[in-house]
Parts: C-alpha cells; structure tokens; sequence
C-alpha cells in the first residue's frame, strides 16, 4: 500500500508530461503484444520449416528467412520508443524534484541549516533525486508495460497448448510469495544504502572543508579510517539488518 501511495504522488509530477508518458505506454503495450505474437510466429514458421514431405520453394524460403528479423527489428524499435520516453519522463521529473527541494532549502530558517548536515542535504538532491528517477524510468515503465506482456504472452500460451497454460497459471501464485519477500528485503537494504551514501557524502564535505585543521593535528590516519568504516558499512548494510550494521 505505501508504493501505491509513493507512485500517487509521483504522479504529481509526472502529469505535465503525460503525453510522452502515454506514447510511452502505447510503445510499451505494442512491445508486449509483439512479444505474444512473437510466440505463436515461431512455432507456426518452425512448424512449416521442418515439416516432413513438403518441399519450400525460393519465395517461402526467402519470407521465412525475413520474417523473424523483420518482426525482432520491430519489436526492437518499440522497446527503444518505450525506453527513450520513460528515461526522458524520468528525468524531466528528477529535475522538477530537485528544483523544488532546492527552492524549498532556500526558504528554511538558519536554525534549520544549522542543525543539518550539509552532506545529507547534498544527498538528498543528488542521490535521492536520483533515485526517484529511477523509479519512473524502470519501475513505473515496467508497472504499465509488464503487465500487458503477461497478458499476451499468456494468450499466446493458451493459443498453443491452453492444457500446459492452464497448469501454468494454477502453479503461478506459488512465484508470488518468494518475489515478494525479496521485493521487503530489497527495499529495507536500498534504505539503508540510502542513508549511508548520505554519510559518505557528509564525511567527504567535512573533510575537504577542515582539510586544514585534520593537517594542522595530523588526523589523516583518523580520517582514512572512518571513510573506509563507510564505504565498508555502505557494502555490508545493503546485505545485513540494521542491528548488524557497525554504524547502527
């Protein structure tokens, strides 16, 4: 339920660029229909190539040999379509983010200034705006467009052997569970990963703002070590739960 209510609210901002969105959608769906009907051209070509006690004259030969490419180059040129739109959107939204988060910043009072960590405000622009994009370009693209592959993929199944397609959809759900659990875990260890680039980036900005200071006391050793304490807890968090975390 909060992804639904993360992607409503995306939506916010993908709505002034709705008709790239939809031409997006559109060349997503006719992708996915390519892909079902890909299914069913394979095996009837196959099946008319190596039939027994027919022989192919010179023109069958020759559409049977362009066929396959002609229908992958179309379907490859909607899976461009469908992929240029989404990371344009993508990014046309990231921009609007950090545009407004940065006019928001300027609006905050110095006491909040004060009380934040100039490394975690460079995250959030930098990193997790980053993130965001990522979402419309992979995860909303595939939210509108996978469902419609299943589908067709699915009556082609049902076309070709609706016995063998039939076990397949009882056995189905059982894929669910697992995708699921995996689906939480990936989340939490993004989270995590999330909140340590924060402190990769507020330990660089320190240290190349003090760099002074960590000469003037010779605290270099000092510093290599937390960094690498960093960059080591950025790794591990992505695989462990919080409490194995040394930052934790």
């Amino acid at each position: 339920m909060k992804s639904l209510q993360t992607y409503r609210r995306l939506l916010v901002y993908v709505k002034p660029y709705g008709f790239r969105l939809g031409m997006g959608m559109l060349a997503g769906w006719l992708f996915a229909a390519i892909n079902g009907a890909t299914v069913v051209l394979v095996k009837e070509v196959l099946g008319k190539v190596f039939a027994f006690n027919r022989d192919l004259s010179a023109s069958e030969v020759i559409g049977y040999a362009l066929m396959m490419p002609a229908v992958f180059l179309v379907r490859g040129i909607f899976a461009y379509i469908n992929g240029y739109l989404m990371n344009w959107v993508g990014l046309k939204v990231v921009m609007d983010l950090r545009n407004g988060l940065f006019a928001h910043l300027q609006e905050l009072s110095l006491n909040f200034h004060n009380q934040s960590r100039i490394g975690d405000l460079i995250s959030r622009i930098v990193s997790d705006c980053d993130v965001v994009r990522r979402s419309v370009s992979t995860s909303l693209s595939d939210l509108l467009r996978e469902p419609m592959n299943f589908i067709f993929l699915i009556g082609a199944l049902f076309w070709l052997d609706w016995k063998f397609s039939l076990g397949f959809l009882v056995l189905f759900p059982t894929c669910i569970v697992p995708v699921a659990i995996f689906g939480r875990k990936v989340k939490r260890a993004t989270r995590r990963t999330q909140h340590n680039f924060s402190e990769l980036i507020s330990i660089l900005h320190e240290n190349f703002t003090a760099v002074r200071i960590v000469k003037a006391f010779c605290m270099e050793k000092h510093e290599i070590r937390k960094f690498s304490d960093n960059t080591r807890d950025l790794i591990r968090c992505g695989s462990c739960e919080p409490p194995k975390c040394s930052r934790r």
